[in-house]
């Protein structure tokens, strides 16, 4: 089935020393494809100039690296051991003015500096102190990564990475049209107030509602004018529910009892 995807490059920039980090990294970019990709609708692509650029003539390399495959990186990784690279026209090595033109392009630039123990005799000095000048000339640009092994490289790596992955597919942001607008609770009357104090009141919480209930009752008062034919209803009611008073609303909602004689009002 096909699936509408963003594609997202991942440039690799290194001296020639790290060649294992480079190798990482790749492992690293496809594990978080297999993992990710169907369900971020977002696929990394790996780029180095070793597999992804092809020979050509007519300009330095670095300019047609920068042309062919910089220019299209959405994010690049840096790493570092005891080499700086080697000097192009405008920068201190190759690597250096890959970095510096995707920091210029305002794109996210992991760097990563190995603490790896390494054997001096395999070291070139000069070359060495380049690369401690250009990382301590980092320290006040930014926030760089240090680690002591691959293994290290590896995790750290994974990790950070995913972490701008999120920022760059916007899974880092909670959209605010996901999130689901409280709903908005309806004002009670002051007879739904009345109703639901009452209820509260009674043990089962319930309430007895007699709508529309109308009387005529013609009889003729055996014990006096003041008897009231509706007293034992209103007795038989008040054992089964609370009374509910003063309630006011239309004539045709009114909850009322009417009574003869006495006119008592739910």
């Amino acid at each position: 089935m096909a699936l509408a995807v963003t594609l997202y490059n991942v440039f690799i920039a290194s001296p020639s020393d790290v060649t294992w980090a480079r190798a990482q990294i790749r492992q690293i970019v496809h594990a978080w494809n297999e993992i990710h990709a169907k369900h971020r609708k977002a696929v990394l692509l790996p780029v180095g100039w070793e597999s992804s650029s092809a020979p050509n003539m007519g300009k330095p390399a670095q300019e047609l690296i920068n042309e062919k495959l910089l220019i299209e990186a959405d994010l690049l990784v840096g790493v570092f051991w005891t080499k700086l690279g080697t000097p192009t026209v405008e920068y201190d090595s190759g690597t250096v003015e890959e970095i510096e033109k995707h920091i210029q392009a305002g794109k996210p630039t992991l760097l990563y500096f190995s603490d790896e123990p390494v054997a001096l005799s395999s070291v070139n000095r000069d070359e060495y102190d380049r690369l401690v000048k250009f990382k301590d000339a980092c320290r006040t640009r930014g926030q760089y990564h240090t680690f002591d092994t691959p293994a290290q490289f590896s995790d750290d790596f994974s990790r950070h990475l995913a972490m701008h992955l999120n920022d760059l597919t916007g899974q880092g942001l909670v959209a605010s049209e996901s999130i689901p607008a409280t709903p908005s609770i309806p004002q009670l009357s002051s007879e739904a107030k009345t109703l639901l104090n009452e209820a509260a009141k009674d043990a089962q919480g319930t309430v007895l509602v007699v709508r529309h209930m109308a009387v005529s009752v013609r009889a003729t008062p055996p014990c006096g004018s003041n008897f009231n034919p509706f007293k034992p209803l209103v007795h038989a009611l008040a054992l089964k529910c609370r009374w509910i008073k003063n309630i006011s609303m239309p004539f045709n909602h009114r909850v009322m009892l009417w009574m003869i004689g006495v006119g008592h009002r739910l």
